[in-house]
This record gives C-alpha cells, sequence and structure tokens, in this order.
C-alpha cells in the first residue's frame, strides 16, 4: 500500500539519519552497546542504500542522492565529530572510533565517488 510505502521511506530515512548523528557526534557510544566501531556507519549505510533503491524508479534524483550519501558516509561523519569543536580527543575510550572513522575518510569514500 502507499502507506506502508511511505513509512518505510520515513523509517529508513530516520535510521540514515540517527545512524550518521551516532557516529559523527557520539562515535564513543558503541563501547556502551557493545557493539564494533563500525556498527552505526554500517548501518547507516545499509538504511540510505535501501533508500536509494526504493526510491529508485519514482524519485530517481533523490534516489542518486541517497545512494551519495551512504557512499560518504564516513566522510560525513568525520565532519559531524569535527562540527563538536573538540579537535582530536584524547579520551581513550573513544580513541578506536576516531581512529575508524579517520581510516574510512581516508580511503577516498567522498561523497561523489562510486564505491558502491
Amino acid at each position: 500500500t502507499e502507506y506502508g510505502y511511505t513509512k518505510k521511506i520515513a523509517d529508513l530515512n530516520n535510521i540514515g539519519d540517527v545512524s550518521l548523528i551516532m557516529a559523527g557526534l557520539y562515535p564513543e557510544s558503541h563501547q556502551a552497546r557493545n557493539v564494533s566501531d563500525d556498527y552505526f556507519l554500517n548501518i547507516g549505510r545499509m538504511a540510505f542504500f535501501d533508500l536509494a533503491s526504493c526510491l529508485e524508479y519514482r524519485k530517481p534524483a533523490e534516489a542518486k542522492l541517497y545512494k551519495k550519501v551512504g557512499r560518504g558516509l564516513s566522510t560525513l561523519a568525520s565532519v559531524l565529530f569535527a562540527a563538536r569543536g573538540e579537535g582530536v580527543v584524547q579520551d581513550p575510550t573513544i580513541h578506536s572510533s576516531q581512529k575508524f572513522i579517520k581510516r574510512m575518510s581516508g580511503r577516498g569514500e567522498g561523497i561523489g565517488e562510486e564505491h558502491y
């Protein structure tokens, strides 16, 4: 039904957005949840890629945008992390998350690059 389609689009968008916020603004939170340091980035990527698939025929321009967001999620998370204004944080509990985000950003996963 149309309601189910609309709800799925909204849910995937919310999952992607929350995952990006968690990975970028709260990268240390993965430890409290006992998940890997790339958990939020992986969940976000999957959500944005699924969202792009859902929109592919009805809204191809939006689908293309969400694919780019999925591919560039680690870069976007790095931008949010930098926006925290803390620079390089010395707290060892978030060191692995920072290291992971930096490693992913250095792999050329820019917003417009094809790695799908």
